[in-house]
């Protein structure tokens, strides 16, 4: 076995074998990487003949990327020759060897980096191998290793992590809940982040992982050696879950989780169709949230001028709606509702916004009436060929996804994670195309790690794995129409005075009703009784020269609901609005029960 060795290439070698004459007395010196002028580098070479060797290699010049794999010699390599042939599957560059040469079959199968819109279009079997591939080496070097939480689930489940080998063998692997995140940090805040050992690193790693590092602790010493994986383990930021149900769950980046933030940004951007030409307005509330983020860093990776203003808390809808004016944004990205309250205030105030033509939505779900209230009012606005789309991620992924304007469904990113659609009630994988619950793993991640993670979203149509009709993408792509499963336990699926009521319907009706500009729904107890009987009282605001006919608005909810108000409470618009807390809360509070605080 060879030790990796330091040498530059500055000009292409016309002769390989005094090159590699060149790498065995650079061998003794062992310090780095062999760089090349095509900006790849060796990690780990082994002796293989008299003509090449094995090798490892990343190409820096797409190092944001994730590996794949490819083929290639020693002698093509390092003489800088690139093929072309049948595995040219790199994005970044091609498989290493001369046109028309044979590639051994030992030398299959070293990873490069591929880019994104390369990976997009790749075949199905092609993807599945290389997620396979990426999965099974990572929970065997990273995750498992490095989480003491996670190699002791597994012990006590008896499962033996050798034996995943893709992502067939996931449903062997435990699920975590909502629950054990919030149980094990009440613990240990850090107990799910993943903490590299010597002894684990030893273990776990391959020789072409560990060899560079622990000679580099033999020659630059022990610091160097921990700077070095710092920059790539120690957390340095951080978002929660919002806390609507529980306390707010942190979730810790490393230096490498920002650089997949800013990956999944770059592709979302590219899904979402922005071009450098773009000027985007970022209205999601500033808060330590995935979405804030996620926006801000896929302006800065994606080359687009973003402006983020922190929604409503921030600086007021006024302040936003001049913001509107003076930068003429064609991306209008925030929280729907939100979106919505400055789209319908910048049309009363007569603000042009021609060049408008992109409006993302995202950490609320959004129903079809609400997207074409946002068109209507947006066209009103001189923006006559808007799309509306939506996003999609949770701050235990730590990225998120985007539609297409032209498709149908999420394009998932399957170098970055594994999504698994199971029955909520078996937990069985469900096929292609069957609706179900989200389960999602990731891949690459460091920092706050969860393994088969139940997101408790239940999304319509499972996952599909043929093309986009809409941008020819060919990822699997996730359900557009995702409802909140532990909603439904906690709150949407809850019995009112006797009746078990599905509240979805019931905000299904509301947002469809032209009458009704904003709307809140509450849930008490009679008299502040805890035990008399149920009432719903619906607030609701009419649209600008509409009525609203309060019996033909409790006739339409009975209809979709099955329940009849108590009462409908009509109210101005900016009293609604301050209901809700549109202006001053993370999210908007459209459904209150207030049941259990009868009697406090």
């Amino acid at each position: 076995m060879w030790s990796p060795g330091s040498l530059n290439c500055e000009k292409r070698i016309g002769h390989p074998q005094t090159t590699e004459s060149a790498l065995h007395n650079k061998a003794k010196v062992a310090r780095g990487f062999l760089s090349c002028r095509n900006g790849a580098q060796v990690l780990q070479p082994e002796k293989g003949g008299p003509k090449g060797f094995r090798f490892r290699v990343v190409f820096k010049r797409d190092s944001r990327e994730t590996p794949v794999y490819g083929s290639g010699t020693a002698r093509t390599f390092l003489s800088g020759e690139r093929g072309r042939g049948k595995d040219d599957i790199g994005g970044g560059g091609a498989p290493l060897r001369k046109t028309g040469e044979e590639t051994p079959p030992r030398w299959r199968k070293f990873f490069m980096t591929i880019g994104w819109r390369r990976l997009s279009r790749m075949n199905i079997s092609q993807i599945r191998e290389m997620q396979d591939r990426l999965l099974s080496a990572y929970l065997r070097e990273e995750l498992i290793p490095f989480s003491a939480y996670y190699r002791k689930k597994l012990a006590t489940a008896g499962i033996d992590p050798e034996e995943i080998h893709g992502v067939r063998d996931l449903p062997r692997l435990p699920f975590t809940t909502k629950k054990d995140i919030i149980d094990a940090n009440a613990d240990d805040p850090t107990c799910l982040v993943l903490k590299p050992e010597k002894e684990t690193i030893k273990k776990n790693w391959p020789l072409s992982r560990s060899t560079p590092l622990f000679l580099r602790g033999l020659i630059a010493g022990k610091e160097a050696v921990r700077r070095r994986l710092e920059k790539e383990y120690f957390p340095i930021f951080m978002t929660a879950t919002t806390g609507r149900s529980a306390r707010p769950t942190p979730f810790l980046y490393t230096r490498t989780d920002l650089k997949r933030l800013a990956t999944a940004g770059r592709r979302l951007a590219d899904v979402l169709g922005c071009t450098t030409y773009d000027r985007g307005l970022n209205l999601f509330p500033y808060a330590p949230h995935l979405a804030f983020w996620q926006v801000a860093f896929a302006g800065f990776e994606a080359g687009l001028f973003m402006l983020s203003t922190g929604g409503g808390k921030t600086i007021g809808t006024l302040g936003n709606i001049r913001a509107m004016e003076r930068i003429r944004p064609s991306l209008l990205l925030g929280v729907p509702s939100y979106v919505y309250h400055c789209l319908r205030t910048a049309h009363e105030m007569g603000i042009d916004l021609s060049n408008l033509r992109r409006i993302v939505l995202g950490a609320e779900k959004t129903t079809d009436s609400l997207r074409r209230k946002l068109s209507q009012h947006a066209a009103a606005c001189g923006a006559t060929d808007v799309h509306v789309m939506g996003t999609y991620g949770f701050t235990e992924a730590k990225i998120a996804w985007a539609e297409c304007p032209g498709g149908e469904g999420y394009h998932l990113f399957p170098d970055m994670g594994v999504v698994e659609i199971i029955d909520p009630e078996t937990g069985e994988i469900r096929a292609e195309g069957e609706s179900g619950e989200i389960v999602f793993t990731p891949i690459g991640a460091r920092g706050t790690v969860v393994l088969r993670y139940r997101t408790g979203d239940f999304v319509e149509g499972g996952i599909v794995t043929e093309p986009c009709p809409g941008c020819g993408r060919t990822v699997p792509r996730l359900g557009s129409r995702i409802t909140r499963l532990t909603n439904r336990k906690d709150l949407n699926l809850t019995k009112v005075k006797g009746t078990l009521v599905d509240l979805n319907n019931l905000v299904e009706v509301l947002s469809a009703r032209p009458e009704v500009e904003e709307w809140q729904i509450e849930i008490r107890k009679r008299n502040d009784d805890p035990d008399d009987v149920d009432e719903l009282i619906v607030y609701v605001a009419p649209a600008a020269g509409d009525e609203i006919d309060r019996e033909e608005l409790k006739r339409r909810i009975f209809d979709g609901a099955e329940v009849r108000p108590n009462e409908i409470v009509i109210e101005d618009v900016a009293s609604v609005i301050k209901r809700i807390g549109l202006e001053t809360e993370m999210k908007e509070n459209r459904i209150l029960d207030r049941r259990e605080e009868a009697g406090e």
